[in-house]
């Protein structure tokens, strides 16, 4: 009864400690690291989780997730170049912390809860932002900038690498959204700065007038200039055309006259052909009738050959036939005479006896 009464209580005990553990049991995620401090020293957690008692440990959630801060300056913050000029400059910097145990380490102690907070960060480190904006402005002149914005941009980025990680923090990329001149209205012609970005821009502009001037000019003169070539080419244009037109016309004149005595020739030879025809067609029917004619004359003689020979054979069989009567009818004239002379001889006879 005993050995049951303690296997429960040991169930009960490990069933305790397990719902306690679930309890004060805490994860790290992707976008979220945790740094546990207090009994056992600290312990940095990125992926996996860690057991946190209260009163005996504390824990800190650090934002692993990138960051945008923008930075604007404009106007009297605007940068100041090697030039001694003012651009307005607007800038995005994309920070995150490192997924190595120092990084997240020193995050948790130099930012704490700013890491969520953009706005908080930027109020901590928007200096040193700026700082490396200005000083790698002031090493190029504006022309410079506006040029090779890629460097300028990775000039920004190893300005600030070695800063932003005293925070734990590492830049993942810096992107130039705007970047033009300062206007005149903007500035204040009694600062030292100003004033002689004023003095270079009333020169430069200066110069751009009269160069635009001149070229104004030039450009003037070329118009007119390319406007004469253009009437004169025109005009040769036109030349070629109407010398083109009339060519034109007269191979259509020859080639209409070339037409007109082929259809002629054609005509012609057609209708010689017709009366060719004609002709053939009369001396055909005239040999046809020549010929139905003597065909006429030939059947009628050979029809009168006929006829005279069938005469003539009619003739002779009449004339055969009379022989052979003649000669049948002095056969039988001959042997009457035969059969009267034997008869005659009977009577004598028989009279003698």
């Amino acid at each position: 009864m005993s050995t049951i009464f303690w296997i429960i209580a040991l169930i009960v005990v490990l069933a305790v400690l397990i719902a306690l553990a679930a309890a004060f049991y805490e994860r790290a995620t992707n976008a979220v690291s945790l740094v546990r401090t207090g009994i056992g020293g600290r312990k940095v957690v990125i992926d996996g989780g860690v057991l946190a008692l209260p009163w005996f440990h504390e824990v800190s959630r650090v934002n692993m997730q990138s960051l945008r801060l923008d930075v604007q300056r404009q106007g009297e913050r605007a940068l100041i170049t090697r030039d001694r000029l003012r651009v307005d400059v607007g800038a995005e910097f994309y920070l995150s912390v490192p997924p190595n145990e120092d990084d997240v380490a020193r995050a948790a102690q130099a930012l704490g809860r700013r890491s969520f907070q953009p706005d908080e960060l930027r109020a901590l480190i928007e200096g040193m932002l700026v700082d490396a904006l200005r000083s790698v402005a002031a090493r190029h002149t504006m022309d410079e900038l506006h040029e090779n914005r890629a460097e300028f941009v990775d000039a920004v980025r190893a300005a600030l690498t070695k800063s932003v990680s005293r925070y734990g923090l590492a830049l993942d990329s810096v992107s130039l959204s705007a970047l033009d001149q300062t206007p005149f209205a903007a500035l204040d012609e009694n600062n030292a700065f100003n004033a002689v970005g004023l003095r270079k821009l009333a020169e430069v502009v200066a110069l751009s007038k009269r160069e635009r001037a001149e070229i104004e000019g030039e450009t003037q003169v070329s118009v007119r200039r390319a406007a004469m070539e253009a009437s004169r080419r025109q005009l040769e244009i036109d030349l070629e055309e109407r010398r083109a037109e009339i060519a034109q016309a007269q191979q259509i004149e020859a080639l209409m006259a070339t037409q007109l005595a082929e259809i002629a020739r054609a005509k012609a030879e057609a209708e010689r052909a017709a009366a060719e025809a004609r002709i053939r067609m009369e001396q055909d029917i005239q040999a046809a009738d020549i010929a139905r004619e003597q065909a006429i004359r030939e059947a009628e003689i050979l029809r009168a050959r006929a006829l005279e020979i069938a005469e003539q054979e009619r003739a002779v069989q009449v004339l055969a036939k009379s022989q052979e009567e003649s000669r049948a009818q002095a056969e039988a004239d001959l042997a009457r005479a035969e059969a009267i002379r034997a008869h005659e001889a009977i009577e004598t006879a028989r009279a003698g006896a």
